[in-house]
């Protein structure tokens, strides 16, 4: 076999092909439930949402966000209510990054670093005690007779620090109200 033409044509073809998987590798694809977050190159980071784009090598760094649902969980037991009553609230939020770039943009500052379960701790905290806050200036009476004024007073008082990291809530739903021990099914 004359090695002088087979070096020459593995160089050449390793010269075509060598670029050709780099460049496979730097690019990233990703589905409509997430965000890609690439930054380092230019001083605003720029997002991706069910596409692809190629990452540039050493000057660039991607991250990703889940724009998926995130199931919070809130039990409140005994709270004080407006007259004196006690109250025990089982409910459920789901909640999830906004959609919109400017929600993406505060998110990936916010919540970049965590994860879902630091994320629905974060969301648990602040329904909770946005729930004591509506519960303590409501009496007990209308806490069992309306739980849908309930809900929503909670929803429009949770959505400003919510939004201040990005996040939005996509459904709120009250399973069990209990006053003074007693289930009011």
């Amino acid at each position: 076999m004359d090695y002088v033409i087979l070096i020459p044509l593995v160089v050449m073809l390793a010269s075509m092909f060598l670029p050709l998987a780099v460049y496979a590798r730097r690019v990233h694809t990703v589905g409509p439930n997430e965000v890609l977050v690439i930054s380092g190159r230019t001083e605003a980071p720029r997002f991706v949402t069910g596409g692809r784009t190629f990452v540039w090598p050493i000057l660039e760094r991607v991250d990703s966000l889940s724009l998926e649902l995130i199931a919070v969980p809130l039990q409140l037991r005994h709270v004080k209510t407006q007259d004196g009553g006690t109250t025990s609230i089982t409910a459920t939020a789901n909640v999830k990054i906004g959609s919109d770039e400017m929600a993406i943009r505060t998110a990936s500052i916010q919540l970049l670093s965590k994860q879902p379960d630091e994320i629905r701790q974060i969301t648990q905290e602040i329904l909770n005690g946005n729930f004591r806050l509506i519960l303590g200036m409501t009496a007990t009476k209308i806490i069992r007779s309306d739980w849908e004024a309930l809900t929503m007073k909670v929803w429009e008082v949770s959505n400003e620090p919510l939004a201040a990291m990005g996040l939005e809530i996509v459904s709120l739903v009250i399973q069990d109200v209990e006053t003074g021990g007693k289930s009011s099914f």
